[in-house]
């Protein structure tokens, strides 16, 4: 935002001075009367800029016409958007050929949201995103002549040819390939766009074609970590589920040295569990290590749903997380490198970045993960124990009664 603002004063500045100077007709009063305009035309360094800025324009248009004639293309995107246990549920339908990472983040326009929200371009985090067969495919699977099999990279799939059948093109392969699908995952109160698609049950379970940009963003690193320790909060869940599913992969075809993977996941309601399927990164955690673990933490059950740990791996508390406690269980445990990662509340990720800061080096690191693009959480959210940052918001209170003039 703060560079989009510098530039639109460059520019208003540059323009301004301009037509100042030349619609006067006494060029030589209108030197010494707009002097630092007049200069500035002279510079070398005003060239440079204007250069610049022209470039900036050019590389502008040509990414965003380049993005629009990739998403009109005939197997442009398409998105499809339906509510999901109190979440709302997109997904979006990109060429195979689109490249995706675990953590990345796509730009999504729908006009069909409405006027209210057709000149927003939004962001959301991708939970997980898996590949479809297309027409050709299924006609063939129906034929018995192709079948699908895992292929390294997550829930990616290859088609098989047989023997008898003839060979097939790099290009003719790609297109059977057909479409790729980002799994997207949003709260209602996160975004306008996303409250007002919740909203429109017109809009739900209808394919519609929409403007995608992306995918942007570096993935991390997390395979270099003996331990991974990663604290979350209700939907943070969804932005580190790819990032999960990446690294028992890797662990599972021995690319990455992670022994053990934990994940403390603190919800307000046992039903929130089902926004993520947790049994698909267990079962994808087939060797004999069994790195993944969970510790589930729930304040309600209003289904009442099942209470009782399904297996050793997954493990149901009811209550909050002392999150200190459980931190520096895990720092006094490890051997070797450890990376602690937190994805909840601003009070949260506060304590835990307390904690892993003094003892911090090279073999001890923090990943701190936004929970959502826009909504900023309060402590009011949710409810983690976090004792230290309690006591510091009531010293701040009783600080205001007392400017205030009121008993603490």
């Amino acid at each position: 935002m703060h560079r989009w603002i510098g530039r639109a004063v460059v520019i208003h500045a540059t323009l301004h001075g301009a037509i100042m100077i030349l619609s006067d007709d006494k060029p030589a009063q209108a030197i010494q009367r707009y002097y630092v305009p007049f200069m500035m035309s002279r510079s070398k360094c005003f060239w440079y800029l204007l250069a610049s800025v022209a470039l900036w324009i050019l590389s502008s248009v040509a990414a965003l016409v380049m993005s629009l004639a990739r998403c009109w293309r005939r197997s442009g995107p398409s998105v499809v958007i339906s509510p999901f246990h109190k979440l709302l549920s997109i997904d979006v339908s990109i060429p195979s050929r689109w490249k995706v990472e675990a953590g990345q983040y796509v730009y999504i326009w729908l006009p069909h949201a409405g006027l209210r929200t057709a000149g927003q371009l939004s962001l959301f985090y991708v939970t997980s995103w898996d590949d479809t067969p297309g027409d050709d495919d299924t006609k063939a699977s129906a034929r018995g002549s192709t079948s699908w099999s895992l292929a390294s990279t997550l829930v990616e799939a290859e088609i098989v040819e047989h023997d008898g059948e003839p060979p097939q093109s790099n290009k003719e392969r790609k297109e059977q390939r057909s479409q790729r699908t980002l799994h997207i995952l949003a709260r209602p109160q996160s975004s306008i766009l996303v409250a007002a698609l919740y909203q429109a049950k017109s809009l739900h379970n209808v394919q519609h074609t929409a403007l995608v940009l992306g995918p942007y963003g570096k993935p991390p690193d997390l395979g270099r970590f003996g331990i991974v320790l990663l604290i979350v909060e209700d939907i943070g869940i969804t932005r580190v589920f790819s990032l999960i599913q990446t690294l028992v992969r890797a662990s599972e075809q021995h690319r990455a040295i992670v022994r053990k993977l934990v994940i403390v996941w603190q919800m307000k309601d046992l039903d929130n569990r089902r926004w993520v399927n947790m049994q698909h990164l267990l079962d994808l955690d087939r060797q004999e290590f069994k790195i993944l673990q969970f510790l589930l933490y729930y304040r309600q059950n209003r289904n009442n749903e099942p209470s009782f740990s399904p297996g050793s791996r997954v493990q149901l508390n009811r209550g909050s997380v002392d999150v200190e406690e459980t931190v520096r269980g895990y720092l006094r445990i490890r051997r070797g490198s450890m990376l602690v990662g937190v994805c909840a509340r601003r009070s949260v990720r506060d304590e835990v970045r307390a904690i892993v800061q003094s003892k911090m080096n090279d073999e001890l690191r923090f990943m701190d993960i936004d929970v959502e693009p826009y909504h900023k959480w309060l402590d009011t959210d949710s409810a983690v124990n976090t004792a230290g940052t309690s006591h510091h918001l009531k010293w701040i209170a009783s600080k205001i009664a007392e400017g205030r003039g009121y008993p603490s």
